[in-house]
């Protein structure tokens, strides 16, 4: 499921911490992958072979480092900022072309040959169709191929009532610091909050939506009434 080959070609479907071996019709191919995706866009493989070895290395290029987090027609970023993925070998950049999905590294390559994919990972506001009532007038925030919940118990406002800004630049993102989610990043996103008939500007911490529901019952929203 992670990696694939044909006789002169090697494709890496999933990014995660992972060794493997691969047979090609010129030899075998060792790769050690690193990587803390997916809080982090920036992937490491450690080439090594018993002799040089020409290949095509194909890199999965996902959906969400384009202009939409899924494929299909029922979501889309709100803004068009495209941040195109970056790759290095040996610390020098190389270009590519992208091929039904995977970047193409076409080269002769030898043992300790270390391959660097940075995917560039950015927050973004996503946007249903009008279809989807329910979603109408709201926003979804992720993050790289994570989406992002908001939880009661991050908040002392009620959810319900909270409009987002949608201005991408207001994001940051932290990782938290203690408890059961320590060491997830964490978004930021300021969003107003109607106190007595006046728009009161307030912080809206959000998690990735795998892990809400780990710190005791309380609402949950994914999507947030934009403003």
């Amino acid at each position: 499921m992670m990696y694939a080959s044909k006789s002169d070609q090697i494709f890496t479907s999933f990014y995660a911490g992972s060794s493997v071996v691969i047979p090609l019709e010129e030899g075998n191919v060792y790769i050690e992958q690193k990587t803390a995706y997916p809080f982090d866009g920036l992937i490491d493989l450690m080439i090594k072979s018993e002799d040089e070895l020409s290949f095509a290395l194909n890199l999965r290029i996902p959906t969400w480092a384009g202009n939409q987090l899924v494929p299909g027609e029922l979501y889309q970023y709100l803004n068009s900022r495209e941040v195109k993925p970056e790759i290095s070998v040996n610390g020098k950049a190389v270009s590519f072309e992208v091929e039904n999905g995977f970047a193409v590294i076409k080269r002769k390559w030898a043992t300790g040959d270390k391959v660097t994919l940075n995917l560039n990972m950015h927050s973004r506001f996503n946007k249903a169709i009008d279809f989807i009532e329910a979603n109408r007038g709201r926003l979804a925030v992720s993050r790289g191929p994570l989406v992002y919940c908001a939880e009661g118990v991050d908040h002392d406002f009620q959810l319900s009532d909270v409009m987002l800004k949608s201005e991408a630049e207001e994001i940051s993102v932290e990782s938290i610091g203690s408890g059961i989610l320590k060491g997830i990043p964490s978004i930021k996103v300021k969003g107003t909050y109607r106190v007595d008939e006046t728009d009161k500007e307030v912080g809206l911490q959000m998690i990735p939506y795998y892990s809400w529901n780990n710190r005791g019952n309380s609402p949950m929203f994914v999507w947030i009434k934009e403003k």
